[in-house]
């Protein structure tokens, strides 16, 4: 998922394109579990036809309208109100997972989600685009392009601040929109992304052309309260946002009553933790999907547990 509408979910899909280059198996290996599990699966391209990559309600709600096209098919419109369904996403995937949660009562009440598994959370898309310089610096070009998609005044804006000459200039910085991911990282990996604005990135982030774009796209637990169990699993030394923020969202979600099995896993990274949760996050589904999430889990409320985790360890193990 980035700013490319050539890197959208179902251009992956349909060439079996895997984030090789970060050595994350494609997503179709996954989509296969599921389905040989007797699952139903639906993906939908939650960026929408501009590619607006890091614009939080413009995904949650294209994850709720995709859940409305599914239960209106031939296949399922029949017996809809007896569908078991869950939605499951990490890092970009989760921001559109999350605010569809949030989002949920209020755009498509109608709607009776038997759980949501989020890994890799993105409280706060700000924080990812405070790095100006190392891995998860790709993403900013790709982010703030997504974000002012649907906006032309802010995308114009951002545009008149991009230097026009030297190494890091305009052209450089909007090669990002016919970037993939892996692209972005092979681009603008550990470059210093400020480095291409007049006055840098907090000339950006300060800017107020840009703070309502920003207010209503990236923070989340400001849209809504999640009405169905949420299983959250976030690595604690996450390289790509800190513990802290997902702490304070989930600490946020527990005070207003949403049932939560939060895992902060001891192992890994950002990336180290979308093959660690994979086991956990397939457990939790089936739990949902299949009646048995009280019998196994049996938690209400909110359940915060540091773990210990790899995909060779048990994905019960906790320290």
């Amino acid at each position: 998922m980035r700013a490319s509408v050539d890197a959208t979910p179902s251009y992956f899909l349909s060439t079996n394109f895997g984030l090789t280059g970060l050595g994350v198996t494609p997503l179709t290996t996954y989509i296969a579990e599921a389905l040989s599990r007797g699952w139903y699966v639906t993906v939908p391209d939650f960026e929408g036809p501009t590619a607006s990559f890091g614009a939080g309600p413009q995904a949650g709600h294209a994850v709720l309208d995709n859940i409305r096209a599914a239960l209106s098919s031939d296949e399922l419109k029949s017996n809809a109100g007896n569908v078991r369904y869950a939605m499951w996403g990490y890092s970009g995937g989760s921001i559109a997972s999350t605010f569809a949660a949030e989002l949920q009562a209020s755009y498509a009440p109608e709607l009776n989600f038997a759980g949501a598994a989020l890994g890799g959370i993105v409280p706060d898309l700000t924080e990812v685009f405070s790095k100006p310089v190392g891995n998860v610096s790709s993403a900013i070009p790709a982010g703030l392009l997504g974000v002012t998609a649907q906006y032309p005044s802010a995308r114009e804006f951002l545009i008149s601040q991009l230097k026009t000459s030297g190494p890091y200039n305009a052209t450089g910085f909007l090669q990002a929109l016919n970037f993939t991911a892996v692209q972005s990282i092979q681009y603008f990996g550990f470059q210093n992304i400020s480095e291409y604005f007049v006055n840098g990135l907090e000339g950006i982030y300060k800017a107020p052309e840009l703070a309502r774009v920003f207010g209503d796209n990236e923070y989340e637990g400001y849209h809504g309260i999640p009405q169905m169990p949420l299983f959250v699993h976030k690595a604690i030394n996450d390289d790509s946002n800190g513990i802290a923020t997902s702490d304070d969202l989930i600490s946020h979600y527990c005070k207003v009553g949403t049932n939560i099995l939060y895992h902060r896993n001891t192992i890994g990274g950002h990336s180290d933790e979308f093959i660690n949760g994979i086991p956990r996050s397939f457990e939790f589904l089936s739990a949902v999907l299949e009646g048995s999430y009280a019998e196994k889990y049996n938690t209400t409320g909110c359940t915060w547990v540091d773990v210990t985790v790899n995909i060779t360890a048990s994905a019960v193990d906790e320290s």
